[in-house]
């Protein structure tokens, strides 16, 4: 392990106490007595579920964008602490009034809050972000002019320039108004689950809002897809709360979040520079590493115990200093499962390629897929899902990756219902394609996988959340469904849920 892994970015606040039996079980009691029923019948659908288990639909007040740049530019962080800070302090200078740019546009989540009051009162469908007022050939006169002066491809800038600005665009909205865009691009989707996150203490910045406050905000946002108001009425949004362990009060947002307000999952990322349990044994500050084991193990507890699935960053991208991206290799969860054995885990974007170049390939000890899909095998309640993949745009790739997926579930057997989709929206937004997921991943998984297409679009996520059992009849004895059921009130249950 390098010496930035070692040392970490931050010194954390004390250690966070664990929460106690009375803690961990009390979250039914606030919503009221949960029965047991019996076990229920086998659940058919008429047509297919689909459920994106992995996007994102935060707007640029949730994101301290100023510090995550800063951080995942590969090797600035270690110039800054080794050489000189001047190059990230210009860095931060520049992106930082961009992004005060986007927050003068964009609606903190206090200040969304009473309009999302309003619109519950009022009903109506809340429609998707407004397009970009720019035409795309004002892009792309700019990218000419700039390829020219710099030598660069034109075509291929204006194309970058164009899906930038589009982005940054759609993030100044309002955030019913971006599930609304989410909910429309991908009309077959019955069910979302956004995924929050919390990079604020491992960035120097802050968001806008705090996470607190998005709590509020994405409730309001998921009670109004319940009346059928987000998108399209049969578009259903139930989030993951970020956690991070060095945020003072994680867990208690956690709970309040999944136990009340919603919410069905918890979201981790490792890369940022934490291991998910170990971080005591990094050498450096020991007292930190304990501090972090001991707010992951009190998530693990309560997850654990109240059924809560979470999801895992499991991909090298994105790490906030060199070699932080192998914190979040799924290997590295073996020793969590080996204490916690029931928790309900999903490697988020499943490893991608990572490890798999050499020549022994998959069969690499060092293949993140395969790290996986040995946990899975050995594990009741673990998973992966498929987000942010290059197989929708890159047919070299999803070549290679459809070799690799065969050989794997031809291996471990539990592998394909344990399988899941996902979009990575809004982020996809930044590739080729990215609103043709849902076909493109059909498609492919049908050459693929045949028989198991269906199961790893929806039905595998609906286990995972533990709606399904594995014999595909509703779980009503599981918690995450029982809460859930109690959020919908005298609201029609969706098809996957009731």
């Amino acid at each position: 392990m390098n010496d930035g892994v070692r040392e970490g970015l931050t010194r954390p606040p004390p250690a966070p106490r664990g929460p106690s039996r009375r803690e961990i079980l009390g979250g039914a009691l606030a919503l009221g007595a949960c029965t047991r029923p019996v076990r229920a019948p086998a659940r058919r659908f008429d047509e297919p579920i689909v459920v994106d288990v992995h996007c994102h639909d935060f707007n640029a007040s949730d994101l301290p964008i100023t510090g995550f740049i800063a951080r995942t530019i590969p090797g600035l962080s270690e110039i800054t602490s080794g050489l000189t800070p001047i190059p990230e302090q210009i860095l931060r200078r520049v992106v930082g009034t961009i992004h005060g740019w986007l927050n003068a546009e964009a609606p903190s989540a206090d200040a969304e809050v009473p309009e999302l009051r309003a619109a519950l009162a009022r009903g109506g469908l809340i429609g998707p972000a407004t397009p970009l007022p720019l035409p795309r050939e004002v892009f792309d006169r700019l990218a000419a002019q700039i390829g020219s002066l710099l030598g660069i491809d034109p075509a291929a800038l204006g194309e970058g320039f164009f899906q930038l600005a589009e982005t940054l665009h759609l993030v100044s909205h309002p955030r019913a108004r971006i599930a609304a865009t989410l909910a429309t691009i991908y009309p077959t989707v019955s069910l979302f689950a956004p995924l929050m996150v919390d990079y604020d203490a491992w960035t120097g910045d802050h968001a806008a809002s705090s996470l607190a406050s998005q709590v509020a905000a994405n409730e309001l946002c998921a009670r109004l897809s319940i009346r059928g108001c987000i998108g399209r009425p049969g578009a259903r949004l139930h989030p993951f709360i970020a956690f991070d362990p060095l945020r003072n009060g994680g867990l208690a947002i956690v709970q309040q979040a999944v136990l009340r307000a919603g919410f069905i999952g918890v979201k981790i990322y490792p890369p940022v520079g934490f291991l998910p349990i170990g971080n005591a044994d990094l050498g450096g500050d020991r007292a930190r590493g304990q501090a972090l084991d001991a707010a992951l193990r009190g998530l693990y507890s309560f997850c654990e115990a109240e059924e809560i699935p979470i999801t895992a960053h499991a991909s090298p991208g994105n790490e906030f200093a060199l070699g932080y991206g192998e914190m979040a290799a799924p290997a590295r969860w073996a020793r969590v499962l080996s204490e916690f054995p029931n928790l309900r885990l999903n490697f988020g974007h499943f490893g991608h390629e990572t490890g798999t170049g050499g020549a022994e390939g998959i069969e690499a000890r060092d293949a993140w897929m395969r790290q996986a899909a040995e946990l899975i095998e050995t594990h009741p309640h673990v998973y992966a899902d498929l987000s942010s993949s290059p197989l929708v745009y890159d047919a070299a790739y999803a070549a290679r990756f459809g070799a690799h997926l065969s050989a794997l579930c031809a291996r471990f057997r539990r592998l394909p219902s344990r399988l899941m989709y996902g979009s990575d929206w809004w982020l996809n937004r930044f590739d080729p394609r990215g609103e043709t997921a849902v076909g493109a991943f059909q498609r492919f998984l049908g050459d693929c996988l045949g028989p198991a297409r269906d199961a790893i679009m929806g039905r595998n996520a609906l286990r995972f959340l533990g709606f399904l059992d594995d014999d595909d009849r509703l779980a009503v004895t599981n918690r995450n469904q029982q809460r859930l059921r109690a959020f919908y009130g005298s609201e029609p249950l969706p098809a996957w849920l009731g």
